[in-house]
C-alpha cells in the first residue's frame, strides 16, 4: 500500500489458507490420502511458496499462527487427534512435508542458487565473499527498517547455513533435490519455537 506495508496481501494469503482447511475438513470424509495430499500441495502449500517474499516480513507470532494452520490441515488429512505432537507430524507421520520455515528457507535458497548460476536472469542480487571459504555469501545490511527483512538482506545468512557440499553444487535440479532432502532432515528443528523466525538460523 502507500505505506509500503503488505498487510492486505498477507491477509489474503491467510484467508486462502483457511479456505483450504475448510475444504479439507469436508473432503477428508470422502477421499483417500493421496487425493487429499494433492489438494494440500496445490491449494495450501502453493500459496505459501508463492508468497515467500512477503512471509519473511511477518512477525514471529504470525508465522506461528501459519504453522498452527498447517499442523491443523495435516492432522485432518491423516485423520489424527488434535493433540498429536507437532514434531511427530513432520518426522514420523508426514516426513516428506516441509513445515512453514522449511518452505520459506527452501524458496529463498532456490532463488539465491538460481541467481548465482544464471546471473543475467537474476531477480535478486547476492555477492560471494572473496576468501577461502567455499561459496559463502556476503551478508548485506541496511539501516532502513523497511529493507531489513528483504530477501537480499536475510537470504545470504540463510544460504550460508547450508552445508558447504550443498552450496558447491552447480546443477540446479540436483541442488533442488538435495536442498529439499537436507531441509526435510531438519524438520524437527524447523517446527520448534526457536526456529519459527527468519531472524533465527539454526540449520
Amino acid at each position: 500500500d502507500k505505506e509500503f506495508k503488505f498487510n492486505s496481501h498477507l491477509h489474503g494469503v491467510k484467508t486462502k489458507v483457511n479456505q483450504a482447511i475448510g475444504v479439507v475438513a469436508v473432503m477428508r470424509k470422502k477421499l483417500m490420502l493421496n487425493p487429499l495430499l494433492n489438494f494440500y500441495y496445490s491449494n495450501f502449500q502453493s500459496h505459501l511458496m508463492y508468497s515467500t517474499f512477503l512471509l519473511i516480513r511477518l512477525l514471529t507470532k504470525d508465522l506461528k499462527q501459519l504453522q498452527i494452520s498447517q499442523n491443523r490441515v495435516i492432522k485432518m488429512i491423516f485423520k489424527l487427534p488434535l493433540l498429536t505432537r507437532t514434531a511427530d507430524l513432520y518426522t514420523k507421520i508426514a516426513p516428506k512435508i516441509l513445515p512453514i520455515m522449511g518452505i520459506i528457507f527452501y524458496v529463498i535458497c532456490m532463488m539465491i542458487h538460481k541467481s548465482l548460476q544464471i546471473t543475467d536472469e537474476s531477480l535478486i542480487r547476492v555477492e560471494k565473499l572473496r576468501s577461502e571459504r567455499t561459496n559463502m555469501l556476503k551478508i548485506q545490511t541496511s539501516s532502513l527498517t523497511i529493507r531489513s527483512n528483504d530477501i537480499e538482506c536475510i537470504g545470504p545468512s540463510i544460504y550460508n547455513c547450508l552445508p558447504s557440499e550443498l552450496r558447491s553444487i552447480n546443477s540446479i535440479p540436483l541442488f533442488k533435490r538435495r536442498l529439499k532432502q537436507f531441509l526435510l532432515s531438519k524438520n524437527s528443528f524447523l517446527v520448534s519455537d526457536a526456529q519459527i523466525s527468519t531472524k533465527n538460523k539454526i540449520l
